[in-house]
């Protein structure tokens, strides 16, 4: 299992997204159809070839593209798709959809495709307006005058989960609070439940299990939490922002629902270092749906095979070497896979 990472300074939020696409695409994800707002593919030649306006574009209005993920499940016929739509909006303002049985209905030029069991990370619908998560993928807006630092990584082996987060550190603190200086906004990953902490489907009867073992985080700009996006506050937040994931998928009573993580990590700020070895400890994050959240039923949805709490407050962008050196960065309240690199916060 390897994670590819980047980390740089953005143009452009349309420079953002476009530099995920293209990591995704380098931990073989594909892009079977796009648009760049004028012209159609449908071959996975990948029509979006800049962040830029213009013919190959990603900047212009109603430009859309599919990622598919490579197949994770012997067998199965699922190929889980997210599909991206650049709103008329302007910069950073973004739709985007998930599915498992593929954006395969319609796609015009500025009309994103559909899919019958489709739902929306940001947005409503890929043709309607917006509602979730204040519509867009966020990120600080307007890029001219908070600019930010992008950490993106990515498994290019299954089960291919990945994340990104956005740091705040070339400018004053949002609205001259100091908490903000480091804050981390705008940011998402995709977590796949570690193996074993899941009810996994079986051959002959795939309904008995986690058809869908991943949730997606995703906090948009702005937050009023220190330490942003992956921070407890959102980690806990189960109504206007956080996670959601599929409940029971494939069947009769499945919802896309939100779940939250919980944990000891409430008290961090009082923990020290390991006594026995000076290392700081990490605990697993939990996915569930809490009993005190009464719009879905109440279920646990497994453990993090990506991150991991910290039990001591860090800056944005520290880094521990637990297996080998500096392979996990911290954001937040969390560890997240790192591949060594030195990360550059200012």
């Amino acid at each position: 299992m390897a994670y590819q990472c980047i980390q740089f300074v953005p143009s452009s939020h349309d420079e953002t997204i476009f530099r995920w696409k293209e990591l995704l695409k380098s931990c073989n994800w594909t892009v079977p159809r796009s648009s760049d707002g004028s012209t159609v593919d449908s071959t996975g030649a990948d029509k979006i070839t800049g962040f830029g306006s213009g013919t190959g574009g990603l900047a212009n209005s109603g430009a859309w593209f599919v990622l598919r993920m490579a197949n994770t499940f012997a067998g199965s016929t699922y190929n889980r798709e997210i599909c991206v739509q650049r709103m008329s909006n302007g910069d950073g303002w973004y739709r985007i959809a998930y599915s498992l049985l593929g954006f395969s209905t319609g796609g015009t030029a500025t009309v994103a495709p559909t899919a019958t069991d489709e739902v929306y990370w940001t947005g409503t619908n890929l043709t309607g307006s917006f509602s979730i998560d204040g519509n867009n993928i966020g990120f600080f807006n307007p890029i001219t005058s908070y600019p930010y630092r992008s950490f993106m990584a990515a498994n290019d082996e299954a089960p291919y989960g990945f994340w990104c987060a956005n740091l705040n550190v070339l400018n004053a603190p949002l609205g001259g609070n100091p908490n903000n200086e480091n804050l981390v906004g705008g940011s998402f990953m995709f977590d796949p439940m570690a193996s074993g902490s899941f009810a996994a489907p079986t051959a002959d009867n795939p309904a008995t299990g986690d058809l869908d073992p991943y949730v997606w985080h995703f906090v948009r700009n702005y937050q009023s939490e220190a330490n942003g996006a992956f921070s407890l506050g959102y980690l806990q937040e189960a109504t206007t922002h956080g996670a959601r994931g599929w409940f029971r998928y494939g069947n009769s009573d499945a919802v896309f629902m939100r779940y939250v993580s919980q944990s000891i990590v409430e008290q961090s700020e009082y923990v020290r270092s390991n006594p026995y070895n000076g290392k700081v400890d990490l605990i697993p994050l939990y996915w569930f749906y809490p009993s005190s959240y009464s719009t879905f039923p109440n279920a646990f949805k497994g453990a993090s095979s990506m991150a991991q709490f910290v039990l001591q407050n860090r800056s944005a962008g520290d880094t521990l070497s637990v297996s080998t050196p500096r392979d996990k960065i911290i954001f937040g309240n969390l560890a997240l896979p790192w591949d060594g690199s030195l990360p550059i916060v200012g």
